[in-house]
């Protein structure tokens, strides 16, 4: 009976020592999912910090032309860039405009084209400009728009 009495004593002790490492280990859950909750915060905080101050650390840092003005102010500029892309359709596009100046845009090939998606798509302020521009990609920037979807396919 002694021993009856002594494996039950050990075995409610031992059922009380898992109930209270379950127990830590459920706060253990809830302070790493609160701690994760609040890294979450903190990397969302410190990436609109450096959007807001420019230094945004893009794996795609993407622009248009070298690096010593990403981001051009006016269109001439902007079309001295898409000529470094000379063999893009942007930069024939660019070529025709500049060569034969309004009779481009009446040419049968270019008579539904809108432009260029980086003379298109600008804003005002540089630093969205910059993230426009690294965000779409050198590709999407020299992306000819057109009126029609027939005319883009030619």
């Amino acid at each position: 009976m002694l021993h009856i009495q002594s494996s039950f004593r050990h075995s409610q002790k031992l059922e009380d020592d898992l109930r209270m490492l379950g127990t830590k280990i459920k706060q253990h859950e809830n302070n790493l999912y609160h701690l994760n909750s609040e890294k979450s915060k903190l990397d969302d905080s410190i990436l609109h910090l450096q959007v807001t101050i420019g230094k945004s650390d893009s794996s795609s840092k993407a622009t248009i032309g070298d690096m010593d003005n990403p981001n051009p102010t006016n269109d001439e500029e902007v079309n001295k860039q898409i000529l470094q892309h000379e063999k893009s359709a942007a930069g024939i596009l660019c070529q025709l405009r500049i060569h034969h100046g309004a009779q481009a845009s009446h040419l049968t090939l270019t008579k539904d084209v809108v432009g260029i998606v980086a003379t298109l798509g600008k804003v005002e302020d540089d630093i969205l400009s910059r993230l426009f521009s690294e965000y779409l990609g050198v590709e999407t920037m020299l992306a000819i728009v057109c009126r029609t979807y027939e005319e883009g396919r030619c």
